[in-house]
């Protein structure tokens, strides 16, 4: 299950959220830990076009060097990227027409200037996630992430053309225990 990977042209929604087990669910002494951040959880990138397609990326975390390469890797020269106030996505006004919302001082849309689109697939990828799932292997993740990426953009394809969209991408391809299994 693979998408298109043209550059998207168009306006693109650009954010990052955390995937991991919730820490009011943690026993006692597996690991609690205070405070928001990353320990524990899995950064996940995306990026959804206002005409409606979405990109997924496994991340290390959320630096100035993961999450704007994901961004310049995907997204062509000159679209305009809607942000929030992170400070990674400050130098993609280099390339870029960043318009971004300031969350901290309660600010989610000005005009145009809005993430609900991604945030939207955030909530259906965490619902998978916690109510479907429970539980996502961290070596897998990148499979878990190609099937919602998929589901989500072929959601408005009949069914025979869905079919007829998967027997295209498979063509040659063949999946082993092995490969499977082993990194």
């Amino acid at each position: 299950m693979s998408s298109d990977k043209e550059p998207i042209r168009e306006e693109v929604e650009a954010d990052e959220t955390l995937l991991g087990v919730k820490e009011k669910n943690k026993h006692a002494g597996k690991g609690r830990h205070s405070g928001g951040g990353t320990k524990g959880k899995q950064v996940i990138a995306g990026l959804r076009s206002r005409e409606g397609k979405v990109r997924l990326m496994q991340a290390e975390d959320t630096s100035k060097a993961t999450l704007p390469s994901f961004v310049y890797r995907n997204v062509a020269a000159g679209a305009t990227v809607y942000t929030d106030e992170h400070r990674c996505y400050m130098g993609l006004v280099v390339t870029y027409n960043p318009q971004s919302v300031c969350h901290s001082v309660g600010e989610y849309v000005l005009g145009d200037i809005h993430r609900n689109g991604i945030e939207s697939f955030w909530a259906i990828l965490k619902r998978g996630y916690y109510g479907v799932f429970h539980h996502f292997t961290w070596k897998h993740v990148h499979r878990y992430l190609a099937e919602f990426e998929t589901c989500w953009n072929m959601r408005n394809l009949r069914n025979g053309e869905r079919m007829d969209v998967l027997l295209g991408e498979i063509s040659g391809l063949r999946l082993t225990y092995k490969g499977l299994v082993m990194p």
